[in-house]
């Protein structure tokens, strides 16, 4: 008797361990995705306590016109960036007094902000003045 493997038991251990490959590797672009996602909200919160800060040391010019008046005063560094560099942060001073500054999470955003920020087509979460 020959001592070995068949061809259809070793086909069928190669697909075995393909099946838990991929659904290992899912999971972890999920949670990267996730990840990023969870880094672009947490920018979004620094630049608005940075904006906030802005609007109180200029009360009567309001919010500024560009994110870049924020550095280095507001914002130690430079400005936040997209974590993923395939996408970046909107900011749109709609009035003295208000603002909304938008990004597109890999996840799904709860907000399609597209159209009113822009962001064309990159843009489901935003968050605005208080």
């Amino acid at each position: 008797m020959r001592k070995g493997f068949t061809l259809v038991e070793m086909l069928v251990t190669v697909s075995i361990i393909l099946i838990i490959s991929l659904i290992g590797l899912n999971g972890f672009q999920t949670n990267a995705r996730r990840i990023r996602d969870d880094r672009r909200k947490i920018h979004l919160e620094e630049i608005r306590t940075a904006l906030e800060m802005y609007r109180t040391s200029n009360l009567e010019a309001g919010y500024p016109n560009a994110l870049s008046e924020l550095v280095p005063q507001y914002i130690d560094g430079s400005l936040p960036t997209d974590p993923g560099e395939r996408f970046v942060y909107y900011y749109q001073r709609t009035a003295p007094d208000t603002y909304q500054v938008c990004a597109y999470l890999e996840g799904g955003g709860t907000d399609d902000c597209g159209n009113n920020c822009l962001a064309p087509g990159n843009c489901n979460y935003r968050v605005t003045n208080p």
